[in-house]
């Protein structure tokens, strides 16, 4: 990933490759709102567009996902349930390659199927005993001991299931699916990261150079958790947080950290690459180590903003938060905390011109600034859904999507001024900006937004 003390560069020019400079190692990458910044500042964007207006072209996917496309060079890579990653020209939305990430791929045709039929079994059971049981406990308030036994031996079925999870490439379709992270690419390879824990590497022509099962993820809504790329590591969190070597796939290093649905970011800190995990804590890339857990840290869902040497996280609170000059041991510096809009915070912020624009998953806009801490503006946003995009900033306009398929476009500012309320299919991913286009990942289609 990216030096995030600086943003994105967006293209000015159609077609041109995502590069900004990382690590030591200088090596080129694009992921999860491209540098986890969601920010375009040269971006010409569209503003207005329907079904009939403004479409380049549109494709249609062979599945369902809340994952976004990344950009590389002429080439868009998007992922798709139940186990796909597409690639397509830019040019004219035309699929080049299609490969599958399932558990045949890594297990054989065999053993796949007898890890989905035990899971099938366990999962049956553990339904009709649950319905069984929710029977008797009506039927028999009374009967506590009984109705305590029936509590013990559900919880220890759950378990079962949690560990089969954990062990074993299952596919799931509960809450986002099994293609709600983003891909990233190093300029030369794309790597895809799927909910039953399988990792995949391909070149951009559709080589695949390695397939893994990590580990299972059992965290609430399904995982969601983007890759980063660092010092030669693809870092990826379905229960642990995990390097693998990018060239191989093998574990370089394991740190237990509770997996959330928000992303890690990557900080600079003293001419050195830190990870943040939105689990409350620093990591150094090269070997794993924990260097500073801080709660300012830990989010859920909406993960933080690293912009030169201070970090912006939204949990509850809209918190400015710098490490020390020093050591990173000797804690946060909390330069600003300020009481946010109460409800759940799918939507990552994005920043532009010293203001921080977040939004709760309800449709509540924050406006924050940077300075001080001051809230600029609150607006609840005329939406019919909920939001799971990240606020996005492409020029000097600010984007908003919603589950429904609605996409606010606002003047970025210190006042609320809408530009225009754009309609298409449902979607939760985050759009994509290059020169005058915009690609967005609905749930049927991937579009080319744009002057045809």
């Amino acid at each position: 990933m990216k030096d995030y003390r600086l943003p994105l560069l967006a293209l000015a020019c159609f077609g041109a490759l995502l590069v900004s400079p990382t690590s030591a190692a200088d090596v080129p990458a694009v992921g999860w709102r491209s540098d986890a910044q969601g920010y375009y500042p040269q971006a010409l964007p569209p503003t207005k567009w329907s079904a009939k207006e403004n479409i380049v072209w549109q494709t249609p996917m062979p599945g369902k996902s809340y994952g976004s496309p990344i950009l590389v060079g002429d080439k868009i890579f998007v992922p798709s349930d139940p186990a796909e990653l597409l690639c397509l020209q830019a040019s004219d939305g035309k699929v080049v390659w299609q490969h599958t990430n399932s558990a045949v791929e890594v297990l054989g045709q065999e053993a796949a199927i007898k890890v989905a039929d035990e899971w099938k079994a366990l999962n049956d059971r553990k339904r009709d005993f649950q319905k069984a049981s929710d029977e008797f406990r009506k039927a028999n308030p009374e009967a506590k001991e009984e109705n305590e036994r029936r509590r013990n031996e559900l919880t220890e079925l759950e378990r079962q299931l949690d560990v089969m999870k954990r062990k074993s490439p299952i596919h799931s379709d509960r809450g986002s699916g099994n293609s709600t992270a983003t891909p990233i690419s190093d300029g030369k390879h794309v790597y895809a990261v799927y909910g039953t824990g399988i990792v995949a590497c391909y070149t951009l022509t559709g080589e695949r150079r390695w397939i893994k099962f990590i580990e299972g993820s059992v965290i609430g809504f399904g995982h969601s958790s983007s890759p980063l790329l660092v010092d030669g590591k693809l870092i990826v969190h379905f229960h642990d947080l995990v390097a693998l070597n990018a060239e191989t796939g093998e574990i370089a290093w394991r740190t237990e950290l509770p997996a959330r649905h928000a992303s890690p970011v990557l900080f600079r800190h003293n001419k050195e690459d830190l990870i943040v995990s939105p689990a409350g804590s620093v990591i150094r890339p090269s070997d794993g180590k924990v260097i500073l857990a801080d709660q300012a840290l830990r989010t859920s869902e909406c993960s933080a903003i690293a912009a030169g040497d201070i970090l912006y996280t939204q949990e509850g609170k809209t918190s400015a938060l710098k490490l020390p000059s020093g050591d990173a041991k000797d804690g946060l510096e909390v330069l600003w905390q300020v009481s946010a809009s109460r409800g759940r915070r799918t939507p990552s912020p994005v920043l532009h011109r010293g203001l921080l624009y977040g939004a709760t998953t309800e449709g509540i806009l924050e406006v924050t600034d940077t300075e001080n801490g001051e809230i600029v503006y609150r607006k609840r946003l005329d939406f019919d859904g909920n939001l799971y995009s990240s606020v996005t900033c492409a020029g000097d306009y600010i984007f908003l999507g919603c589950t429904r398929g609605t996409t606010l476009v606002i003047k970025a500012g210190r006042e609320y001024e809408e530009v225009a309320s754009n309609k298409l299919e449902n979607y939760g991913s985050n759009p994509v900006f290059a020169g005058q286009r915009m690609y967005l990942r609905c749930q049927e289609h991937l579009y080319c937004i744009g002057t045809p």
